[in-house]
């Protein structure tokens, strides 16, 4: 359950990052990022295959670049 709603707090960080109109265009680039970010092939970096301790370091890695992006 837990696991569940990080997932969900994840993707709606990763949403706001993309920009709502983007999101589906700019997802896959996104998803480079964030790959890149967290040292993970892209084919493991998706949110509905992270544990807990991945998805908050996720939604840490997301939530700084909308800082650095809307800052």
């Amino acid at each position: 359950m837990q696991n569940s709603v990080i997932g969900k707090r994840l993707h709606t960080q990763f949403l706001i990052l993309c920009g709502v109109r983007d999101a589906f265009v700019a997802s896959g680039r996104r998803l480079e990022w964030l790959a890149e970010q967290m040292e993970l092939p892209v084919e493991q970096t998706h949110i509905g295959m992270f544990d807990i301790a991945q998805c908050k370091r996720a939604i840490k890695i997301v939530q700084e670049k909308g800082a650095l992006k809307n800052g």
